[in-house]
């Protein structure tokens, strides 16, 4: 990637082993999900399970992680999804337990593969951040969204007719700036760089004062 950073030969083989586990844990909740639910229900009704679970949680993963590759931020809907679906089979194989200690096995079974799909999804984010030289896509897209909603808030609040409307705008928007630039390592980078250039400008002020002044 042209301007940014290339992985190693050592960091491209620690990431593929830490990977494998990640991969292997996705394969192994759809496996279990299916073994618990057919053995109440059947083997048909256990794989329409799983194909609707973890069949669509793994298609949303690969897009998550297409996207992140890409550098690209993933919609709201494809997060919720990674949650929702394997909740819903969770939900089926309660059904299919016959005491607690199944009941919290079948339940927490299909969530291996959302626990997969996120880590594999923050690692390869992880990966294109490094490449790009620190900047990231889903950061700057949160980052622009809040900045979108308090310059909203701000001029709702300084002209609408509504006094009420003001009122809640002026609070909305002051909860909001304590949010803008927060997990933003770039923009904590040039606050650091315009803190150092004052802190040298203050210094020089200071010694030039002190060994160029008028004696008394």
């Amino acid at each position: 990637m042209p301007g940014g950073v290339r992985l190693t030969r050592v960091q491209k083989v620690v990431l593929t082993a830490a990977f494998v586990p990640m991969l292997a844990t996705g394969v192994a909740g759809g496996i279990g999900t299916y073994s618990n639910i057919e053995s109440a229900y059947g083997a048909g009704t256990a794989m329409g399970a799983v194909s609707a679970g973890e069949g669509a949680t793994a298609v949303l993963a690969l897009v998550l992680l297409g996207l992140t590759l890409l550098g690209q931020s993933s919609p709201a809907v494809v997060r919720a999804g990674l949650w929702l679906l394997p909740a819903a089979a969770s939900a089926m194989s309660l059904t299919a337990a016959e005491d607690l200690g199944q009941k919290v096995v079948y339940a927490i079974t299909p969530m291996g593969m959302t626990v997969a799909a996120e880590g594999m999804a923050f690692l390869a984010r992880r990966i294109v951040v490094h490449q790009n030289g620190g900047r990231d896509v889903e950061a700057d897209a949160r980052a622009a969204a809040v900045v979108q909603e308090l310059a909203y808030h701000r001029a709702r609040a300084t002209s609408h007719p509504d006094e009420g409307k003001r009122r809640a705008s002026e609070r909305r928007a002051w909860k909001l700036a304590r949010r803008v630039g927060r997990d933003d390592p770039a923009l904590a980078g040039r606050l650091l760089t315009i803190q150092r250039d004052r802190l040298q400008s203050g210094a020089d002020a200071a010694l030039a004062a002190m060994f160029n002044g008028t004696p008394t």
